[in-house]
């Protein structure tokens, strides 16, 4: 009997500052194959520490450079599938969206070469969708591909022009589209009708932060925010709500945790529009570890998004985890999190003044802490999630392997080293 092997396409894990987000998941397939290869496309900062038989193929990552991902549109086996793309954008009335569509070729072209010098895994398993999706198909034919689908990867919206390159061929390739959000979900089905009946709803979830997060006792509101000051996430717009709230409250603090490109406007805003009323730290981009001690430290009374576009908000889950009260935007999957029967749900299209009012409300209602907790506990809880995602996976491999007369018993040899490849 063959070992049940998993190979694991990301954007930067196990490397860089997201790498936690993926951690409970990679656990979960760890313990659920013999050996798993995560094969990172780029990589920046340290590696995270994983489990003994999940190895790193920094092949991609070596490789994937804007003039190499050209090169590779030289190789002829590539040409049908540029050519192709090429034409659904002009026809699309997209004709800016080509450069795009050549580097995304180039992208398939690299996965595909390099896929090609593999012995094809069990199952391959691809955590955005993307060429790398539709490459691993074209070289591995009969092993079934599952990819995730968030928000960056899946929106047309979020592309400049609005065209997300080889997305059709993506989820045409895959056996199994999991989309984090029901909106994602209903979105994609909607694009692609011919591929509906392969795309469903797996939904991430987040850590704990271990208690229910009290509210300040002292007579400060306490505000706190989490997002990259990019913008699509309004940052300056926040800065208006939270000044505005502060207007009518004797004590506010501002607690963000993020950082980005506008932070530098976000601090002019603030030094041109002083309050005594208002204390505002920004706290810049900290570790998962030392965000999630910040939250379960406490206290907190609102935490406040109001971000133009979502996939489906790990931030969000974290702090309902806390029973933190939520008030957030109608963005993606935001609504799927956020609960508007205890928490304050605005609409995307919204002013200072109204987000203002949303915090309000949530300071001023009921103290359902405990309630938001259990509902985290029962819909984003990470190790129920994966759990269930990856019992998939292996459903799915076991499956194609039996069509194929291999047989399974499910007990699993002995880990790997671990070593790099």
């Amino acid at each position: 009997m063959g070992q049940l092997g998993l190979v694991l396409v990301t954007n930067d894990f196990p490397f860089g500052d997201n790498s936690d987000f993926l951690g409970a998941e990679i656990r979960a397939l760890a313990a659920s194959f013999d050996e798993v290869t995560a094969v990172p496309l780029n990589g920046r900062g340290e590696r995270a520490e994983l489990p003994p038989n999940v190895h790193t193929d920094t092949a991609l990552m070596r490789s994937n450079s804007r003039t190499r991902r050209l090169r590779a549109l030289l190789r002829v086996s590539c040409w049908p599938t540029l050519i192709r793309e090429v034409v659904r954008a002009l026809r699309d009335h997209q004709p800016r969206a080509i450069p795009a569509v050549v580097l995304a070729v180039g992208k398939y072209s690299l996965v595909l070469h390099w896929a090609r010098r593999l012995p094809p895994p069990a199952v391959a398993y691809s955590y955005w969708l993307g060429p790398a999706t539709a490459a691993m198909r074209r070289a591995w034919p009969g092993t079934p591909i599952v990819s995730r689908a968030h928000g960056g990867d899946l929106f047309w919206e979020r592309f400049d022009p609005p065209l997300a390159p080889l997305q059709a061929l993506s989820v045409q390739s895959a056996s199994r589209v999991a989309s984090v959000s029901r909106v994602g979900a209903t979105y994609l089905k909607q694009k692609h009708p011919g591929s509906a009946d392969k795309i469903d709803v797996a939904p991430l979830g987040s850590r704990d932060v271990g208690r229910v997060v009290p509210a300040s006792g002292d007579g400060t509101v306490r505000v706190l925010s989490v997002a990259s000051l990019l913008p699509v996430k309004r940052p300056l717009l926040l800065a208006r709500a939270v000044a505005a709230f502060a207007q009518s409250h004797a004590s506010v603090e501002w607690h963000h945790f993020g950082d980005g490109p506008l932070r530098g406007a976000v601090e002019h805003y603030l030094a041109d529009n002083p309050s005594e009323h208002l204390r505002v730290v920004l706290h810049g981009q900290l570790s998962h570890d030392e965000l999630l001690e910040h939250i379960s430290e406490g206290p907190w009374d609102a935490f406040v998004s109001v971000s133009a576009s979502e996939g489906v908000p790990v931030s969000m889950m974290e702090v309902k985890s806390g029973g933190i009260p939520l008030v957030a935007t109608r963005a993606g999957g935001t609504e799927e999190v956020v609960d508007a029967d205890i928490d304050q749900l605005i609409d995307v299209d919204v002013t200072a003044d109204e987000v203002s009012a949303a915090i309000a409300r949530a300071v001023a209602s009921p103290d359902e802490r405990q309630l938001r907790r259990s509902r985290w506990e029962q819909h984003w809880s990470a190790d129920r999630n994966d759990a269930a995602f990856v019992r998939g996976l292996v459903d799915l491999a076991n499956s194609t392997r039996l069509r194929r007369g291999q047989v399974t018993t499910g007990s699993h040899g002995p880990p790997g080293n671990g070593a790099d490849r």
